[in-house]
């Protein structure tokens, strides 16, 4: 029997290793859905080389309870994880914007500061990718506002497959569209299962577009799924984020 200080030591490993491959887990979980239409927690666990009780250990702290070797997973249980193991990889922050003034005056306009952090980005758009996600959303809306659109963001603790409720004057109705935010790094790509999560959440809330927008990029099955579904689905990537921030760059 392992002592303790080795156990601790073999879970250490194996989140760094959880953390180090988000890609490798959407590569074996999108094989077994094609080879059976589901995957189990145990399966998946042993394809990663890995113990159900430490895979059920990462599946809770990514937000999904309650599951055993046994339970078929759903796509948006698996999504929670690689999404977590992305997350994982990018906690490194720095500081992009530091307010030091006396508290009586700090008290100006939110818009105000948003506009001094974009015009950060906008000179040093790679700045993006040290973000808060949550920062990373209220950037994404500010700039949708930017370019015309009437824009909401969802609560904070809210995951109902989308960040941004927006919408665009165009006659008697408006244009409604859901956008999800991705702030990843630079190396993680956007998979194709994010493209078909959001089809299916703007067709149950009947909005005429839904926008997948990240600091990074898109695999090509994200791209190939985005052409198949047609415009219903827009994806933007890090290089449509630096030209939509060209609008702030001082002169």
């Amino acid at each position: 029997m392992r002592p303790s200080h080795d156990k601790q030591i073999y879970r250490a490993t194996q989140e760094r290793n959880l953390r180090k491959d988000s890609e490798r887990l959407e590569r074996t979980r999108e094989s077994f859905s094609r080879r059976s239409g589901y995957l189990t927690v145990g399966e998946w666990a042993s394809r990663l080389k890995m113990r159900s009780s430490t895979l059920i250990s990462h599946f809770s702290k990514a937000g999904v309870k309650g599951l055993t070797p046994t339970h078929v997973l759903d796509s948006s249980q698996t999504e929670a994880l690689i999404a977590y193991a992305r997350g994982a990889q990018d906690t490194t922050t720095t500081e992009v914007y530091c307010d030091d003034r006396m508290l009586e005056q700090k008290l100006v306009v939110v818009q105000s500061l948003n506009r001094h952090l974009l015009e950060q980005l906008s000179r040093t758009p790679k700045l993006m990718h040290q973000l808060d996600p949550r920062k990373f959303e209220e950037v994404v809306a500010e700039l949708l506002e930017s370019q015309g659109c009437k824009v909401q963001l969802t609560k904070r603790t809210r995951d109902g497959g989308y960040d941004i409720f927006g919408s665009i004057a165009t006659g008697p109705t408006d244009f409604v569209f859901l956008a999800e935010c991705k702030r990843y790094a630079p190396e993680n790509k956007v998979g194709v299962e994010l493209v078909r999560n959001l089809y299916g959440v703007t067709e149950i809330q009947k909005a005429n577009q839904g926008l997948l927008i990240t600091s990074s990029s898109f695999t090509r099955d994200a791209v190939e799924e985005k052409i198949r579904i047609g415009p219903r689905i827009e994806l933007k990537d890090f290089e449509d984020l630096k030209v939509w921030l060209d609008h702030y760059k001082t002169k």
